[in-house]
């Protein structure tokens, strides 16, 4: 009996599994320990049909295998390297002389009228940040990526309160996508700051109001320091979005919501 069959699945199952360690450890080096599942959960489907068809080969079965395989014993390992961030984010937290909460959602409407997307806050940190009141949390959700693909996204969110209540506005750079959605030329969201302006796109209801909120100095510091930020001014929250950041960056970002929220003083 050939033993060709044989190899064909035992290779295919070893390079789906060095596919999903590879994407693992991408992800985890991130400390998102989670959001390689979404693309090996893709993949998978194609495995899957591809094995289970008719002309599916001993080299696809064990592809298909071999991701299931990783799925299982991977996850279990993400899980608990996730617990184990938590509790050095827990001590971290106290070294700054801030609190830890896994999970808190005092945020997460505003996060989401940020991004567009309803999702969940964990890994808060909160306290007093060299004077200002303070909260620094991950945020993850689901998007789209430009394939139409399912995509999970970990974005870090840090608040400052404003002492004075302010509409609703979101700033944010401009965007191919939202250009093309809203048209091209469109003057909406232009704050008449010819430099602001080729950078920024500001959504509000009342853009009279965000040209007073927005004074120079915000401006400057936006410009100066945003490095692909998001920002919403509501009521009185004031919230700064960027990339996923790991634990030793969470300080830069505390003091980057600090030094904005001190521009609206």
């Amino acid at each position: 009996m050939s033993t060709q069959p044989l190899l064909d699945i035992v290779a295919g199952a070893s390079l789906s599994f060095l596919l999903a360690y590879g994407l693992f450890r991408l992800f985890v080096a991130r400390e998102t320990y989670f959001v390689w599942i979404m693309p090996l959960f893709l993949v998978g489907i194609f495995a899957g049909m591809w094995a289970t068809s008719g002309r599916g080969s001993p080299m696809a079965v064990g592809a298909f295998a071999g991701l299931l395989t990783a799925g299982i014993v991977l996850g279990r390992r993400s899980w608990h390297l996730h617990r184990a961030h938590q509790q050095r984010l827990e001590s971290f937290a106290r070294e700054l002389g801030l609190s830890f909460t896994r999970n808190d959602q005092s945020y997460a409407i505003a996060a989401a009228t940020l991004v567009d997307d309803m999702g969940s806050c964990f890994n808060m940190l909160s306290g007093n940040w060299h004077g200002t009141p303070v909260a620094v949390f991950d945020y993850q959700y689901m998007d789209y990526s430009d394939s139409d693909a399912p995509a999970m996204i970990v974005l870090t969110c840090a608040v400052a309160r404003l002492e004075v209540p302010q509409p609703q506005m979101i700033i944010r750079g401009h965007r191919l996508r939202e250009a093309i959605r809203k048209g091209f030329g469109s003057k909406r969201g232009l704050l008449g700051d010819e430099a602001f302006d080729r950078i920024f796109h500001v959504e509000t209801a009342d853009l009279e109001h965000a040209k007073a909120v927005l004074r120079p100095r915000t401006r400057e510091w936006l410009m100066a320091n945003s490095r692909g930020a998001r920002v919403l001014v509501d009521d009185s929250t004031l919230m700064l979005c960027v990339g996923h950041q790991t634990m030793k960056q969470l300080p830069e970002v505390l003091d980057r919501i600090r030094a904005l929220h001190a521009t609206f003083g």
